[in-house]
C-alpha cells in the first residue's frame, strides 16, 4: 500500500480532471475498486465531503493530504518502480 500512497499525488497532478471527484472517479484515478475507496471513506482515511447523500472529494484536498503523508518522496518512489521494471507515469 505504501507504493500506492507515494504515487497518488503525482496521479492527481498528472491527469486533468474536474476539481471535485466522485467515489468512482477516485477509484478509477487510483486504480482501486469502488469498494476499496468506500472502505477508506468509512474509516476516514481520505478527506471527503458530503453533498446531500453524495460523497465527493476535492482534488486539491486529496493532493494536499497525500503530500503531507510521511514516507518516501515521489522521486524515490519513481526510482523504485523503474528498478522493478515498472512504468512510471509522467
Amino acid at each position: 500500500m505504501s507504493e500506492w500512497l507515494t504515487s497518488v499525488p503525482e496521479l492527481l497532478r498528472q491527469y486533468p480532471q474536474p476539481e471535485y471527484l466522485t467515489i468512482d472517479g477516485v477509484a478509477q484515478l487510483f486504480g482501486k475498486k469502488r469498494k476499496a475507496v468506500e472502505k477508506m471513506v468509512e474509516r476516514r482515511l481520505l478527506p471527503f465531503r458530503k453533498h446531500g447523500k453524495r460523497i465527493i472529494f476535492s482534488r486539491s484536498e486529496l493532493t494536499e493530504f497525500f503530500d503531507k503523508l510521511p514516507g518516501v518522496t515521489l522521486e524515490e518512489a519513481e526510482r523504485r518502480v523503474e528498478e522493478r521494471g515498472g512504468r512510471v507515469a509522467r
